[in-house]
């Protein structure tokens, strides 16, 4: 009885030393080879010769230039932050106003864009020099052509950012000559600087959605003219939504936002 005892009080203590050793921080103890000191710092970490599977750190140097992250997959340095928290870390916080969440790219610098999280701006820079950020692909690339926006004359007045010659769904609030905020239209909407408003942009042949009724939607049709499409508004038939997703009317039970706003606007009417 007393063997059997000592066998399961050795397993247990092994597995719960093998569970420290695996459950380490990462940032704080050399666990591995190769791996990362903090989000701006790489290390080396040698095997312990007494062989009992721990490591002994060597070496520790920091990430910079072009790859100023430490990527703690591979322990190597990387363009790209690999946590919210190494990317939040590196970043300026608070630096832009925030009209909804999402990313958005910077009015005056083509090297700059800033991410929206709980209406709290982050700023970041594209890391290596021949990059700007493309706002169309959401990332930095060394093929963006940026247009900045222009507000100089402006007051009170929208511009649409423009990006490799293109009209894109972001655009600037212009106070007193200067890009008070960024925004960004909603759905497949685009800024129309004659009215002022965001409306339903037909690049190709489809259907886009009504963002101010679920129920109704747009058929974009082909013209004489290249690149020109013919904008038609339509209703589903009664009880049915518009699914951007399945480009097609859909029973309102498949569009639970589109059913509660749908029952709401009818009660209304009809206390009305």
């Amino acid at each position: 009885m007393e063997v059997h005892y000592f066998i399961v009080v050795l397993t247990i203590s092994l597995t719960c030393k093998a569970l420290a050793q695996t459950t380490e921080d990462p940032l704080q103890s050399c666990y591995k080879p190769y791996s990362c000191l903090n989000c701006t710092a790489a290390r080396i970490c040698r095997p312990n010769p007494n062989g009992d599977g721990t490591f002994i750190d060597y070496k520790d140097f920091n990430c910079t230039g072009s790859t100023p992250f430490c990527n703690e997959d591979t322990g190597t340095c990387s363009a790209k932050a690999t946590s919210d928290e190494c990317e939040v870390a590196s970043a300026a916080l608070g630096e832009h106003v925030c009209m909804k969440d999402g990313v958005f790219p910077h009015p005056t610098l083509c090297k700059r864009y800033f991410r929206c999280k709980n209406l709290t701006s982050i700023s970041f820079n594209c890391s290596r020099s021949y990059d700007d950020y493309d706002a169309i692909k959401g990332e930095c690339t060394y093929s963006a052509t940026c247009t900045l926006v222009s507000c100089s004359g402006y007051n009170g007045y929208k511009r649409v950012y423009r990006m490799n010659n293109r009209n894109t769904q972001f655009f600037a609030y212009c106070v007193d000559g200067v890009a008070a905020v960024m925004d960004k239209c909603d759905g497949k909407y685009a800024l129309n600087e004659t009215t002022q408003v965001c409306e339903p942009v037909c690049s190709y042949p489809g259907l886009i959605e009504d963002i101010s009724d679920c129920r109704r939607y747009y058929q974009c049709d082909p013209t004489s003219s290249p690149d020109v499409f013919e904008r038609t508004s339509h209703i589903c038939p009664q009880g049915f939504g518009f699914s951007q997703k399945n480009y097609q009317c859909v029973t309102l039970d498949k569009i639970p936002s589109c059913r509660q706003t749908f029952v709401a606007t009818h009660i209304k009417n009809h206390d009305v």
